[in-house]
């Protein structure tokens, strides 16, 4: 059965089969919204809690600080599945709720979070202008390692790549060599001198390799 839980209202917990939200009240009595009308609604149901569809538990994540004034750095989910969004790092938790020093602000950001792991739920904003620094750093840092790999500098001389220049020198039988002596030189090495650089390097002639092989 899919539930649209888009539809859903705050406070929804879970929903009948036939699509009605509700959230559970006391014993067998529940309070549910009816998609015709925009109110909860007080009713007596004889549907177990097992006949029940239960709400997906949502993540904390960094998506809760979206819309908060830039002063709420920190947030965390109860153990009854609410999130709030705090001014001031929280000292300490409850069975119930965490808690701040004396006047630090505290904003509610909704309920029906997952709640396994809540006394280590707590997350503190990140600066996303950084967030992007970071990224673009890492992906920097990723292709110098890729040109390394593929296209070192010393090894192109006027435009021309060395390896291209030994492939039109050497016959195909002592360029095969050459390929295959590199892909054992670098297996051989990569434990004690560059790592996963010479692992790379190695599977790069080995592809230099098949497709020479393959132009056969």
């Amino acid at each position: 059965m899919n539930i649209d839980w888009s539809n859903a209202p705050d406070g929804a917990t879970h929903a009948t089969p036939s699509g009605v939200f509700i959230r559970e009240e006391r014993g067998r009595r529940f309070v549910a919204y009816w998609e015709w009308a925009d109110e909860w609604v007080l009713i007596e149901s004889g549907l177990e809690k097992d006949q029940l569809i239960e709400r997906p538990k949502k993540r904390l994540t960094q998506a809760v600080f979206e819309g908060l004034p830039p002063e709420y750095r920190w947030a965390a989910v109860d153990s009854d599945g609410r999130a709030h969004a705090y001014k001031c790092t929280p000292k300490g938790t409850t069975e119930a709720s965490w808690w701040c020093v004396r006047d630090c602000a505290v904003y509610l950001i909704g309920s029906g979070y997952y709640t396994a792991y809540w006394r280590n739920s707590l997350i503190k904003r990140q600066d996303v202008s950084n967030r992007v620094e970071q990224l673009r750093s890492v992906e920097a840092a990723r292709q110098v390692e890729k040109d390394a790999v593929n296209n070192p500098s010393h090894y192109t001389t006027g435009g021309i790549e060395c390896i291209d220049a030994m492939q039109a020198m050497l016959s195909r039988d002592e360029f095969i060599g050459y390929l295959r002596g590199n892909v054992f030189k670098y297996q051989w090495r990569y434990q004690h001198k560059n790592g996963v650089e010479d692992l790379k390097k190695a599977r790069w002639y080995a592809n230099r390799l098949i497709e020479l092989e393959q132009s056969k």
